[in-house]
């Protein structure tokens, strides 16, 4: 049942990785091929960051309404419909709308799928092993993401480019859900096992925690700033790599010249790749420093990452500095998945409340920062990041709740 799981939730995990990083490969392309305008460009650069936010807010409703394993296949049906529709529409508003519902997607599944996971898993010191295979896989979706587009982009184009990327990992699961009975009639001793390990917690954990809304605030505030500042570098390496090329380009050059393609889409796959030696990191030394000090260090660096960025006079250095980005995110990304995932930290009534709320406010930082990728001028998007990642310093010291 476990090795069936970590199968099941690596497919999907790839597959939502590749889909957030989407934006990043192809939307320049896109823009060029049917002659967008900047601001529908930038419409189309961050809707399906926006629908994610929203639907993860109404996730964990819906799945103590309907059930976890009923809103993951309906999430993974959505997710294969609309990236055919995707690849298939003929004008930018049926563009527009399927990406949105991507998104929306996305986001019913984002956290879903692991609750599915945690209620079949056979113990928690599993689960913890999961979630670390989980994050890493994640990571990878999002490297392999850039890699396809740099193997494949210029030669399918981007319609079936989406196709190649997408289907491949949303339809195992599908199947899966439907005719593994492990999946199916598994749930059932699943929910046993968890039952009685939730018992054996109720021992050991206190049910309430004190300042339960201050704990899920900080959390959620911490988790705020991590995930813009790591998922704004999914649009704004490329945005920078365009930057450099508009300024190198003869005056009224075609788009084709100035979009972000080729070996350029290497970078975005480098500067990825650093999450996932961030997370390996954590993973492998969480334990030996204390939280607090580590975090503030972690957040110091920030600032003098997004300083660094500030001068982009070289593409070396635009690359550099994202790459340290993209660790720092790793390493605090996964700092805040154990945390998330922690009994102790919200009490084991109201875990699943404080979870979720934190995770929402988690995402929304996402969107907002990759939003203002796509609309604001960049100098301010990396001042923002900058002021941010100082005032993290500030929350960081707050969480004296966390050892």
């Amino acid at each position: 049942m476990d090795k069936l799981l970590l199968i099941f939730g690596v497919v999907i995990n790839l597959g939502d990785g590749m889909e957030i990083y989407l934006p990043g490969v192809i939307t320049q392309q896109v823009s060029c091929e049917i002659e967008l305008s900047p601001w529908k460009e930038a419409i189309l650069d961050c809707i399906q960051y926006s629908t994610l936010a929203v639907a993860v807010a109404f996730s964990g409703i819906l799945a103590h309404r309907f059930g976890c394993r009923v809103l993951t296949l309906f999430s993974l049906y959505l997710s294969a419909i609309s990236t055919v529709a995707c690849a298939i529409v003929a004008n930018y508003t049926t563009l527009l709308i399927s990406r949105a519902l991507i998104g929306f997607s996305l986001g019913l599944n984002f956290s879903v799928h692991s609750v599915l996971i945690a209620e079949l898993i056979s113990s928690k010191k599993v689960l913890d092993e999961m979630v670390m295979a989980l994050f890493i896989t994640y990571s990878v979706g999002g490297m392999w993401s850039a890699i396809l587009g740099y193997l494949l982009l210029d030669v399918v184009g981007w319609r079936i480019f989406i196709l190649l990327t997408s289907l491949p990992f949303f339809i195992p699961p599908i199947f899966m859900l439907h005719f593994s009975s492990a999946l199916t009639s598994g749930q059932k001793t699943g929910q046993t096992v968890n039952e009685q390990n939730q018992k054996e917690e109720k021992e050991t954990v206190s049910a309430t925690v004190p300042n339960f809304v201050a704990r899920t605030t900080k959390l959620g505030l911490f988790g705020f700033v991590v995930f813009f500042q790591g998922w704004l570098t999914i649009l704004l390496v490329p945005t920078l790599i365009q930057a450099f090329k508009t300024k190198e380009a003869e005056p009224n050059s075609d788009c084709s010249v100035t979009v972000t393609q080729g070996k350029e889409l290497l970078l975005l796959a480098l500067v990825t790749f650093a999450a996932i030696l961030g997370r390996l990191f954590m993973h492998f030394t969480r334990k030996k420093f204390n939280f607090r000090k580590f975090q503030v260090i972690v957040a110091i660096l920030n600032v003098a990452s997004f300083g660094g960025m500030l001068a982009q006079d070289h593409l070396a250095v635009v690359v550099t500095t994202n790459f340290i980005v993209k660790f720092l995110y790793g390493v605090t990304g996964m700092a805040k998945g154990y945390i998330l995932y922690d009994i102790d930290y919200f009490g084991a009534e109201m875990f699943a409340l404080g979870s979720s709320v934190s995770l929402a406010m988690n995402l929304v930082g996402g969107a907002v920062g990759t939003a203002m990728v796509a609309f604001a001028p960049l100098p301010s998007v990396i001042i923002t990041a900058l002021v941010l990642s100082a005032l993290q310093i500030l929350v960081v010291l707050s969480m004296t709740e966390v050892q």
